[in-house]
């Protein structure tokens, strides 16, 4: 056999005196296409560099875009001032929600206290009409302005309008 045929590759492992290839008979580095199959489950040691991966794993050190839809079983948990969830939201939000931001109304169920709303003023309520359960315990004295219609009144007030039959002793 020449150094030739060495060089070119033509010693196959019959030409090999026990007649198998082992590990250590083998020096130096590896070609890609000299181990073309290898099953990444044969890799049982070692740590296999960020830069050996397929661009579609994310990295923990890195940012993330993400363009198929993700689920997450347990909790999400946002750490930093520019997380930002798009789209629709399913689930509870806990939180001071300090930086939500156009929040429709339609977003919104069940009945906010009054701390959740301490600036409103009457004259931002341009419309709809409020029922008498919504505000319960509203004292006359703090009807200020304003003219009451004749039916808000109790029919023991005498009106002008109409004819009166007084019961009590009138002086």
């Amino acid at each position: 056999m020449t150094e030739s045929q060495l060089a070119t590759g033509s010693v196959g492992t019959p030409q090999l005196a026990d007649n198998s290839v082992t590990a250590a008979k083998i020096s130096g580095t590896l070609a890609t296409n000299q181990i073309p199959n290898l099953d990444a489950a044969t890799i049982a040691t070692g740590t296999l560099a960020d830069a050996r991966l397929s661009a579609n794993v994310a990295l923990l050190n890195g940012t993330n875009f993400f363009t198929g839809t993700n689920n997450f079983a347990a909790a999400l948990v946002a750490t930093n001032a520019s997380n930002e969830l798009v789209g629709n939201f399913a689930g509870s939000f806990s939180g001071n929600a300090a930086n939500l931001t156009n929040l429709p109304p339609t977003a919104l169920s069940g009945v906010l206290a009054t701390t959740q709303i301490p600036a409103l003023d009457a004259a931002q309520i341009t419309t709809g009409t409020f029922t008498t359960s919504q505000i319960p315990n509203l004292d006359a004295a703090k009807i200020t302005t304003g003219t009451l219609a004749d039916a808000r009144l109790s029919a023991n007030v005498a009106l002008l309008n109409g004819t009166n039959f007084f019961t009590g002793t009138n002086n």
